[in-house]
């Protein structure tokens, strides 16, 4: 499994984004937005799943059985931890 890229020289002056970065006055402001696909992905895959199904029903069916437990957005958090 590769990744598929393209190697593209450009001339100095139309480069401005790396320009910039490589010419930095030692400040770097950073926006990080995390991305959380694994999840959604993972609730797609448990949807289809009885025994987890059936795991939901019991922690909203006998709460003080499972107290350690608690849905949240359609996944099942125990102790913290999905």
């Amino acid at each position: 499994m590769g990744y598929d890229y393209l190697i593209q020289y450009c001339i100095e002056r139309h480069n401005v984004v790396a320009n910039a970065l490589s010419r930095s006055d030692g400040q770097c402001l950073i926006l990080s937005v995390p991305q959380f696909a694994f999840l959604d992905e993972l609730q797609r895959n448990l949807s289809s799943s009885e025994a987890f199904h059936n795991l939901v029903r019991n922690i909203n069916d006998h709460p003080t059985e499972f107290c350690d437990y608690r849905i949240h957005e359609g996944l099942v958090i125990f102790k913290g931890c999905i």
